[in-house]
């Protein structure tokens, strides 16, 4: 064990000098980036149009770019204000909502606030979530009184029991109210997109950089001589393992701090200190924005560890770097075809656990030895387990390779 330092260090030079990897790790890296901030289209655009109640129509036509712009500071007057009674006594009185205008449809709104007045309009949207909200009559009792019945609905359509309705009241009340506004235009695409996407690539990073982790003694015809040394088994399995977790989130790392960096230098990282509930008004998780993104994000590192185990296994138990390769693609593809299974085992697979809008939503609970844990919770739990196990089993399958066993 004295020489782990040395055998963790040549392990890891051996992954980090592997081209394929790196080249790949930028394609992602740019091809995540290119999706993140795509180019602007100038000939790109909508016409919003609306009429009033003279009949007098009017329209205005605004690029992407115009209309991003709106997006991202448009509200910036009413940014900070608390969501009280003087907040939504505002909303009743906007032209839009006063009757000055005529809404035959949600598209005749989205027109006003985006050639009128954009103000409001993200709260607008928050109070249609709620069943028989009306933003022409709405109150700051009427809007946290339907959230509240809102919740309670849905606890019961789950069939929680009373414990864990007892659990989702606790958590409830420690969400802070009234609810502070504040533009989530920046973080709402860090939050919805970018973990799942990148939830689709890391096991291709992972399968890259670990695909010959174990396989290239074999291919290189040093096993037998690796094995003849019986006390040097696990000190080089422990610095395989090591390496090949230190690389892959390095990989991993790489690309999701460009991305963050992309579109923090774009000016589009605001409302990270939003209640999440601004995004999610059906979530009772007392968290803000940035908070939630940070708890996805580190979960996107935890599961990019556990895709390595995968990779190191099959690596460890074929001996064969392109089916260590191939196999983690093909698990990917397995999980886009949305085999039908019992939910409790679906939405842990990665396509649902980075649905950033249902794993801040879900209310089922996860009881063990008198703990209870949340989706998200339980979800660190599951894949932190799940990784050990595939390590160690790598070990056993990596022991079955000395000369005579494999």
């Amino acid at each position: 064990m004295k020489n782990l330092g040395t055998l963790y260090c040549y392990e890891l030079r051996k992954l980090l000098t592997k081209r394929m990897a790196w080249v790949t790790t930028f394609l992602l890296a740019a091809l995540m980036i290119y999706t993140a901030c795509p180019p602007s289209s100038a000939g790109i655009g909508a016409t919003f149009t609306l009429t009033d109640r003279e009949g007098h129509t009017t329209s205005q036509y605004l690029s992407m770019a115009e209309q991003g712009k709106i997006n991202r500071e448009g509200d910036l007057p009413i940014r900070g204000l608390p969501m009280d009674e003087e907040f939504f006594r505002q909303v009743r009185e906007l032209p839009l909502f006063s009757g000055e205008y005529l809404l035959p449809d949600r598209s005749t709104a989205h027109s006003y606030f985006m050639a009128v007045d954009p103000r409001f309009s993200w709260a607008s949207s928050m109070i249609e979530d709620i069943p028989d909200l009306d933003a022409a009559t709405v109150t700051a009792e009427r809007f946290y009184a339907g959230r509240q019945q809102l919740l309670e609905r849905v606890w019961q359509m789950e069939g929680l029991s009373e414990q864990d309705t007892a659990y989702w009241q606790a958590m409830e009340a420690k969400v802070p109210k009234p609810f502070v506004y504040q533009n989530i235009w920046g973080s709402r695409d860090m939050l919805d997109a970018r973990p799942a996407f990148l939830a689709e690539i890391i096991p291709l990073a992972a399968a890259v950089f670990l695909c010959g982790v174990f396989a290239e003694d074999k291919r290189a015809r040093t096993d037998t001589l690796i094995f003849s040394s019986r006390y040097g088994w696990l000190p080089l399995y422990l610095a395989k393992v090591l390496a090949g977790c230190t690389a892959v989130l390095a990989g991993c790392g790489m690309i999701m701090g460009a991305v963050s960096a992309a579109i923090s230098l774009k000016g589009n990282m605001s409302g990270l200190d939003a209640a999440v509930q601004l995004r999610c008004l059906k979530s009772s998780l007392p968290i803000t924005l940035g908070q939630a993104i940070l708890i996805l994000w580190g979960l996107l590192l935890l599961y990019s560890l556990l895709c390595g185990g995968v990779t190191m296994l099959i690596s460890a138990l074929t001996k064969n770097s392109t089916a260590a390769l191939v196999v983690p693609a093909l698990l990917v593809l397995i999980q886009m075809l949305r085999i039908p299974a019992p939910e409790r085992i679906t939405g842990y697979m990665p396509n649902c656990m980075f649905d950033s809008i249902s794993v801040l939503s879900d209310v089922h609970l996860v009881h063990i030895l008198g703990m209870t844990f949340n989706k998200l919770q339980f979800g660190y739990l599951l894949y932190g387990l799940l990784t050990v196990l595939l390590l160690a089993l790598c070990w056993l399958g990596w022991r079955r390779s000395a000369a005579g066993r494999a």
